[in-house]
């Protein structure tokens, strides 16, 4: 298993670990994901695409994600695909799929080289996959 991790023991802000399982890589991001680390979220999808036939990213311990780390997850689910490879998002929760699911549609129907021309990773994310917390935790 491969691991990185941003932030002092105290403080950690983000933490990455990737595992194989068969043919499949997961890829586990837990804490805030900010675009000062989308240069690491960037490099750990990366490794996962090079070694593994059907990527998975484990956000069951993702607190928060910045939209730039949005969009990486956007383009390494197209590159997946062009890759003949699985792509998926697994175990986020719904608070924070709906924070940033209005702005990515933006994103995505914008026309620009990064938008998804209807293959959007978004749209593969069933809505009763999505972890509901409880009220009082949101």
């Amino acid at each position: 298993m491969q691991t990185a991790s941003v932030g002092s023991e105290r403080e950690m802000n983000c933490f990455f670990s990737f595992e194989r399982k068969g043919l499949a890589g997961i890829l586990n991001c837990d804490g805030k994901i900010t675009s000062e680390y989308v240069h690491i979220l960037r490099d750990s999808i990366m490794t996962c695409i090079e070694h593994s036939e059907h990527i998975i990213i484990n956000c069951s311990n993702l607190t928060s994600i910045d939209i730039p780390c949005i969009q990486i997850f956007c383009i390494a689910y197209r590159i997946a695909l062009r890759s003949n490879k699985q792509f998926s998002v697994s175990g986020m929760r719904k608070d924070i799929h709906d924070t940033f699911n209005a702005e990515i549609g933006n994103f995505c129907s914008s026309g620009t080289p990064l938008g998804c021309s209807n293959n959007c990773l978004w749209s593969t994310v069933p809505p009763h996959t999505l972890m509901q917390l409880p009220a009082k935790e949101l």
